[in-house]
C-alpha cells in the first residue's frame, strides 16, 4: 500500500515517535539488503523501515522512501519469506506507480502483481502463514486496496504458532486442521485485488 495523503503520513510519522524495537533486526536488516540489492538497485537512497503501532500491515511513503510496517509482524518467529514478500511488496510501489484503470486510480494494477509474482516466488507461502497466523487481526479494504490490522489486534491474536509453543502436545492436531482448512478452501489463495 502507498501511503498517499499528507494526513496520514502525518499519523504515521505520530506512530513513529514511539516505534516498537524490532525483535529479529537482523534478519529484517539482511533480507533488506538482499531484497535491494537483487530486485531494486535502481533504488540508490536509503531504506528505512518501522515498525508501528496502526494502519495497514505495510506501506510505504515512495518519495523517502520510508516501509511501515505493523507491529503485529514484529514477532521473532516471523518467518523470512514473511518478510521477504512484505519488503518486495511495497518496494515494488517505487517501480510500478499507481495508475487510473477505467475512471478508478489503482494503486495496485494488474502489472503490480504480475512484477510481484516474478520477483516473490515465496508470495503463496508467505500470505498462508499471515492468513493462518494473523486472520483474526487483519481486515481487507477492498476500497483502499490493502489489508489493515484491527486495532484490537492484541485481543484477537492467537496465531497457531502460539498454540503450538504453549501446548506442545496438541501440535500435531494443529497442523492436521491446517491441512484440512487449506485443502477445503478456508486458507484463500493470495491473488491479490
Amino acid at each position: 500500500m502507498i501511503v498517499e495523503s499528507f494526513e496520514e503520513l502525518r499519523r504515521l510519522a505520530k506512530a513513529r515517535i514511539q516505534p516498537s524495537l524490532p525483535l529479529n533486526e537482523l534478519l529484517w536488516l539482511d533480507t533488506l539488503k538482499t531484497v535491494r540489492t537483487e530486485f531494486f538497485p535502481e533504488l540508490t537512497s536509503s531504506i528505512s523501515f518501522y515498525f508501528v503501532r496502526r494502519g495497514p500491515l505495510a506501506c510505504i511513503w515512495v518519495k523517502k522512501p520510508v516501509i511501515y510496517i505493523h507491529e503485529v509482524l514484529n514477532d521473532a518467529d516471523i518467518p523470512e519469506e514473511v518478510i521477504s514478500l512484505i519488503l518486495k511488496h511495497e518496494l515494488l510501489h517505487t517501480v510500478v506507480r499507481p495508475r487510473l484503470i477505467d475512471g478508478v486510480k489503482k494503486i495496485h494494477p494488474p502489472e503490480f502483481f504480475e512484477k510481484e509474482r516474478l520477483i516473490a516466488p515465496e508470495r503463496q507461502q508467505a500470505w498462508d502463514w499471515i492468513w493462518i497466523n494473523l486472520e483474526f487481526c487483519l481486515k481487507r479494504h477492498k476500497k483502499k486496496e490493502g489489508i489493515y490490522v484491527l486495532s484490537n489486534w492484541k485481543d484477537r491474536h492467537l496465531s497457531i504458532s502460539d498454540l503450538s509453543r504453549k501446548y506442545p502436545k496438541i501440535r500435531p492436531l494443529l497442523m492436521l486442521i491446517l491441512r484440512v482448512r487449506k485443502k477445503e478452501g478456508l486458507i484463500p489463495p493470495y491473488k491479490g485485488w
